[in-house]
């Protein structure tokens, strides 16, 4: 019995020095305030027709732009966020170690960080280089949502 009190105390003792996880409301608010969203279009048409064809783009027609994530001064900690934008045009492809571009229904996108993403120092920016499909009209076919 008095063993059984002992190792009761220890986890008891124990679990007061774990850390509180962060609410999920105060992420949002630091992830809101705190993280910068760009897009940059570096081409409005891919100039080997044969990457737009093995990425399935019909009339092989398709483009590259970058979105660029960051942090302002106070840096984004935080690795358990997501960040959901809409495009008008099918997005093909994704290149990015530290962010996954998912595909949610119709014209709605998720962007969230990979377990390689550590969060971002201040001032810090992470570009996710981007194949859409088609052209770009104006710098409204990507909206965040």
């Amino acid at each position: 019995m008095r063993f059984l009190l002992v190792i009761t105390s220890v986890l008891i003792a124990l679990s007061g020095c774990k850390p509180e996880a962060t609410p999920p409301q105060q992420v949002a608010d630091d992830v809101a305030n705190n993280l910068s969203f760009e897009i940059e279009l570096i081409s409005n048409s891919q100039p080997d027709r044969a990457v737009c064809v093995e990425l399935g783009a019909e009339w092989a027609t398709c483009n590259r732009f970058d979105i660029i994530l960051g942090a302002n001064d106070n840096g984004v900690m935080h690795t358990n966020w997501s960040l959901y934008i809409h495009s008008v045009r099918n997005l093909l492809s994704e290149s990015s170690e530290l962010f996954e571009l998912e595909h949610i229904t119709g014209d709605l996108y998720r962007i969230t960080p990979t377990e390689q993403f550590n969060g971002f120092a201040a001032g810090e920016q992470h570009r996710l280089e981007i194949v859409g499909e088609f052209f770009e009209l104006s710098k409204y076919d990507y909206i965040p949502g």
